[in-house]
């Protein structure tokens, strides 16, 4: 259900975010709410984070992204092919955070998220 009022937010801003969207035939249950920002030169994800943080609105960063930018692995490819051969485990390392779901999040927190989310977004026109 979280999820779902966390979508509703975020749907008339989806030229800036990629929205997280269950694959046919799937019923996920979401531990987390991913957002994936589209273009970082309009905003960056700290940017966003540090907005949210800043309201007492707990994010995560994406925790794992390209696995292959991590020191325990750089002998496996160089960091040139590993951005180019991956640049979407790229873009969520560096892009992607998330948002919680937990099932005691209340309206009122759900009203709160949207408010600030709004005036965030407020700052480009939108």
């Amino acid at each position: 259900a979280t999820y779902n009022k966390l979508y509703k937010i975020f749907e008339p801003y989806e030229e800036f975010f990629v929205l997280p969207k269950p694959t046919p035939k799937s019923d996920p249950s979401w531990f987390a709410f991913p957002l994936t920002i589209r273009d970082p030169n309009i905003f960056t994800r700290n940017r966003l984070t540090d907005h949210y943080e800043s309201y007492k609105i707990q994010t995560r960063n994406y925790f794992a992204g390209n696995v292959l930018l991590h020191p325990a692995y750089d002998h496996l490819s160089s960091y040139e092919d590993t951005i180019n051969k991956f640049p979407v485990a790229t873009k969520v390392t560096t892009d992607t955070f998330f948002l919680g779901t937990s099932p005691v999040i209340t309206d009122d927190q759900i009203a709160y998220i949207k408010k600030v989310t709004d005036l965030f977004m407020g700052n480009f026109g939108v």
